[in-house]
């Protein structure tokens, strides 16, 4: 629910997200031409759209760091029997 609304600032005290009670976002000039229900929800499709990132990889993370791992290995390898055979 916003909370509060004025010409420079917007306070929305239910932003939907459990790690996080306020936002406080500062209208900039292009803002203040909207109505006031534009920019609330300009806003709100604003706080939906931002995405979090947990500080730990997921397997994802791991699995594509292990195979670039694997596959910097591998040409390393080719290069060096390259070299050494060659």
């Amino acid at each position: 629910m916003i909370r509060g609304i004025s010409k420079n600032v917007i306070e929305i005290s239910d932003t939907g997200n459990e790690c996080f009670e306020r936002a406080i976002l500062f209208v900039g000039p292009k803002g203040e031409t909207l109505d006031r229900n534009s920019l609330q929800s300009r806003a709100r499709e604003y706080l939906n759209s931002l995405k979090i990132r947990h500080r730990l990889w997921t397997a994802r993370h791991w699995g594509a760091a292990a195979l670039k791992l694997v596959g910097a290995a591998a040409v390393g390898a080719a290069i060096t029997a390259f070299v050494l055979g060659g």
